[in-house]
């Protein structure tokens, strides 16, 4: 009776073991699959298998040796089925294997039973190429990392020099430039200005493990857009087939115009800036009126000027840019002159004409430089370097170092080299045995070279000491058959007087334009009304 009983208890102990075995098998389960692994139906109709060989173990076997023998492979089977299910965490990147493999132990028994069962490995490799990004997913597709810099124009900076320094390889940098330039001068960057960059990094494959994907480290310049003007935007787009292909976009503005004046108190830039001229259209001005007037000699206190210039706005009416001269008007010691823009449809040139056709411009310019003061005149003085008294046969501009020099007028570079105490020295040939010369410059305007054609207001050189000076200045010269004149008296020729029907059509576009100006407030304030009965008395 007591050996049936120790039976007894044995078995339970058995019975209970493997209930605890299929908990703790439930629990792996779980695991399993919160981890992403995978297991056949096959593998798991041989675990019941498994499971069933046993009861039927336990039932054959009911002597003591049998019944702790099936408690302990009971318990073993516990065991492997629990340490059978692993989880790994691999790869620094975040990318993690994991496997549920199916425990020898039950394997085994399935066999014995007959039973074939398949066991699949699920093992996800998501490691990638080292510097790739590891982020692949079974159930999220790699997408391409898009990146976009807005960078600056520094100092000596090229296009290109930007593109790699945003990342770009040299090749990539060099088409797009090269593509960019169809529509715009990639060497027209000023500092400060902003180009924008879209690179992309790629989806590629590894070969390290076959069907994993990775971000590549490498990327695509994709798109560059510069903004060249308030209204106008460059760029360059890698199309499909693999070509930089350029594209210019201009913003629709609306345009009208802006009547502005002033009186002058120390000189036409300042009053022209309390004005609210805009730089650009001061500049213009200057450059109109330096074939009549000498900035620096006869500008006077209480002089006046007046401008209508065209202004572009945008659709909420603010103001974004500001284009040409339409009309300028200035009276300097009691004489005004005013002039009109007009273009001559039989050549196609735009010029500034008074209101009978004259044209502004002068055969020569009397300044070729702009900002000046004249330190020396022409004439007789003490040298400054020799000492002595000689004649000086030109006009000196003080100015510093690096300010431009214009062309005084049209005509071909005669000389442009160095020469003697002149420093670097050019010298143009004009029209009806006229020429100028232009000395001590730092260095020459781009493409200045013996033979060269140029037009009146090119840059030809930048002020500078070279030669004997004792500073930065220039010493210009007016040549008339040969012998040297005084640059700020002589009497050129003036520019063209229009005719016939040309002055006919320009009569028409000074109209309009005077229709335009008289539409515009005026720039003066409105004088102070005054009663004419105001304080007077009854008598």
């Amino acid at each position: 009776m007591a050996t049936q009983v120790r039976s007894f208890i044995e078995t339970f102990r058995g019975i209970f073991a493997i209930v605890a075995a299929l908990f703790t098998f439930g629990g792996s389960l779980f695991l399993a699959f919160s981890s992403d692994a995978i297991v056949d139906d096959d593998a798991a109709r041989g675990l019941a298998l498994s499971q069933s060989s046993q009861q039927n173990a336990h039932q054959r076997d009911k002597t003591n040796e049998g019944s702790l023998k099936t408690s302990t492979v009971a318990a073993g089977h516990a065991t492997a089925l629990t340490g059978s299910s692993a989880h790994a965490s691999v790869d620094g990147a975040g990318s993690r294997t994991d496997a549920l493999m199916l425990s020898p132990s039950s394997t085994n028994l399935a066999e014995n039973d007959g039973q074939a069962s398949s066991t699949r490995l699920a093992l996800l490799d998501r490691s990638a190429p080292s510097g790739g990004s590891k982020v692949r997913t079974p159930k999220q597709k790699l997408e391409p990392r898009i990146e976009r810099q807005a960078l600056k124009v520094q100092s000596r900076d090229t296009l290109e020099k930007i593109l790699e320094r945003a990342g770009a390889e040299r090749q990539q940098a060099y088409y797009a430039t090269k593509s960019l330039s169809e529509v715009h001068n990639a060497r027209s960057l000023k500092i400060g200005q902003a180009v924008d960059v879209v690179l992309e990094y790629p989806v590629e494959l590894s070969d390290d493990a076959p069907g994993a994907e990775y971000i590549s480290d490498t990327p695509i310049l994709k798109i560059l857009t510069i903004e060249t003007d308030v209204d106008e935007t460059v760029s360059v787009i890698l199309g499909e087939d693999g070509n930089y292909k350029p594209e210019r976009v201009l913003a629709e503005l609306d345009l009208g115009y802006a009547r502005q004046g002033g009186t002058i108190d120390s000189s036409l830039y300042v009053a022209a800036i309390e004005a609210g001229i805009p730089d650009s259209v001061i500049a213009n001005v200057i450059g109109l009126y330096s074939y009549d007037i000498d900035f620096q000699r006869e500008i006077r206190q209480g002089d006046e000027f007046e401008l209508l210039y065209e202004r572009f706005y945008d659709e909420a009416g603010n103001a974004l840019k500001s284009g040409t001269i339409q009309y300028a008007s200035m009276t300097v010691q009691g004489r005004q002159k005013g002039y009109y823009r007009f273009k001559t449809t039989d050549d196609g040139i735009v010029d500034y004409y008074d209101a009978k056709g004259q044209s502004a411009k002068k055969f020569l310019m009397r300044t070729p430089i702009n900002g000046a003061r004249i330190s020396s005149g022409f004439g007789r003085r003490k040298h400054p370097v020799l000492g002595y008294t000689k004649m000086h046969q030109g006009t000196d501009f003080a100015a510093p170092t690096g300010t431009p020099i214009f062309a005084a007028g049209n005509g071909v570079i005669e000389r442009s080299s160095r020469y003697g105490s002149y420093g670097n020295y050019v010298r143009i040939r004009h029209s009806n045995g006229y020429k100028t010369a232009y000395a001590h410059m730092s260095r020459y305007g781009r493409g200045i070279k013996q033979g060269k054609r140029v037009k009146q207001g090119q840059v030809i050189g930048y002020v500078g000491a070279t030669g004997r000076v004792t500073g930065a200045h220039l010493h210009y010269e007016v040549l008339k058959d040969g012998a040297k004149v005084n640059p700020l008296r002589i009497k050129v020729p003036t520019g063209r007087k229009l005719g016939g029907n040309m002055l006919a059509a320009f009569r028409i576009e000074r109209d309009r334009i005077e229709n335009e100006r008289m539409s515009k407030p005026d720039w003066r304030p409105a004088p102070a009304f005054v009663d004419a009965d105001e304080g007077s008395s009854e008598s």
